[in-house]
């Protein structure tokens, strides 16, 4: 029918801007979808994040669920087209608007200090290039432009080129930033989303060397001078901890009689482990034991708290030795080794903190030496397997001796 109660039909079919909405997952919020509400029918949809309710009007009834969403893709065209709403944009300058941001950041991953740092660091950059222009400004062509920026520097702000992998955490960020923005109405989309932004991909921007034997002789002779920055290194290349795990090791959890220690504090559940000590790592954890101090490496600045960064010693001691590597690079060192060795991806995972037998199969890699000894064992296997079949079937085919009756 045209009319309902006296309300047209064109009356009747309104939409209500729920805001806040999570994933449809809100206490009380119809699923997405037809719903029937007092025997009428309704249709719950998202578009851009946010949800809308259309009251069709019609009763439920097999014939107008049919109707009804007709009703829903109608409307779904009236608004992506923006003839039913439109979208009221907050004018916005990126630098006054990127504080914010921080701000927030900082508030919603309060319990990964490393995560918001990240995010303030790609902040500090994005902020420098976009300043005074409006969110609602920047396009794809910005983003570019941003990113060959960042690729070749700027020498008279002495601003040196940055590796893919910090590229790649910029983009990532400024696509933050926008969901945040889109939410405030400072802009209509998320420009990082389009198909012609080309994104640095993981194999870009994986920064990865693991050292041989001769560089970690080198680099440890060099790095004897700085105590934390010898004994960091030393424990990740023999037990595989994260800088920041050995960083924030506590006295509390490290077991004399066991020579075990505890990592209390990680970026995930199975990051929070104990892990069996090499006789090197117990020793370094013996040696640093005495003191007041809770932490293995406490911070001589910031008294009561441990230390959190070993950037500059670290890069000193590799210009002195003439190497291009991360820290971090510590922790794929000991995981390649590991798998060389034979230690199974499970167990591997275990040691690494690792819940994605995936993650730790990006940290293995195999040397031509290692992939031709695996591929040898596979063959005496085979050949093994192979004669034991022969032998059983010689066994059964060979004719059965009678035993003589006595």
């Amino acid at each position: 029918p045209d009319s309902l109660n006296g309300a047209t039909k064109s009356d009747m079919i309104k939409l209500t801007l729920l805001c806040g909405w999570k994933n449809g997952k809100d206490a009380g919020r119809s699923a997405l979808g037809l719903n029937v509400v007092k025997g009428r029918l309704y249709c719950q949809f998202v578009i851009d994040g946010q949800r809308y309710s259309v009251a069709t009007g019609l009763e439920d009834t097999p014939r107008n669920r049919s109707k009804a969403l007709e009703t829903e893709a109608l409307e779904k065209a009236k608004i992506r087209s923006g003839a039913e709403r439109e979208k009221k944009v907050l004018a916005r300058r990126f630098v006054d608007a990127a504080p914010e941001f921080i701000a927030w950041a900082k508030s919603e991953y309060r319990t990964k200090e490393n995560t918001w740092k990240r995010i303030s660091t790609s902040m500090t950059s994005l902020t420098h290039f976009f300043k005074t222009k409006m969110i609602a400004a920047v396009d794809e062509g910005a983003i570019e432009a941003y990113m060959e920026w960042r690729r070749t520097g700027d020498p008279a702000e002495k601003i040196r080129p940055v590796e893919e992998v910090t590229l790649r955490h910029d983009i990532h960020n400024l696509s933050l930033f926008f969901q945040w923005a889109r939410k405030r109405h400072f802009a209509r989309r998320n420009p990082v989303d389009a198909e012609n932004i080309a994104i640095p991909s993981d194999k870009d921007a994986v920064r990865e060397h693991i050292f041989s034997i001769d560089e970690e002789r080198r680099y440890f002779a060099v790095a004897t001078r700085n105590s934390n920055l010898h004994d960091t290194g030393r424990l990740m290349i023999n037990q595989g901890f994260r800088p920041e795990e050995v960083w924030s090791l506590e006295k509390r959890g490290f077991d004399i009689e066991a020579r075990t220690a505890k990592v209390f504090d990680g970026k995930s559940a199975a990051a929070k482990r104990t892990l069996n000590l090499t006789g090197e790592a117990y020793t370094i954890l013996m040696r640093r034991l005495p003191g007041d101090s809770p932490w293995f490496f406490p911070s001589k600045k910031r008294p009561g708290r441990h230390i959190t960064k070993l950037n500059n010693p670290h890069q000193r001691v590799l210009a002195k030795i003439k190497l291009n590597a991360d820290l971090y690079d510590f922790r794929h060192t000991f995981a390649t080794r590991a798998g060389q060795s034979g230690m199974d991806i499970k167990t591997l995972a275990d040691i690494l903190g690792h819940a994605s037998l995936r993650t730790v199969a990006r940290y293995i890699h195999p040397t031509d030496a290692h992939k031709k000894a695996s591929m040898d064992r596979l063959k005496a296997y085979n050949a093994m397997q192979t004669a034991a079949v022969d032998e059983a079937a010689k066994k059964s085919a060979a004719p059965k001796r009678k035993r003589a009756i006595r």
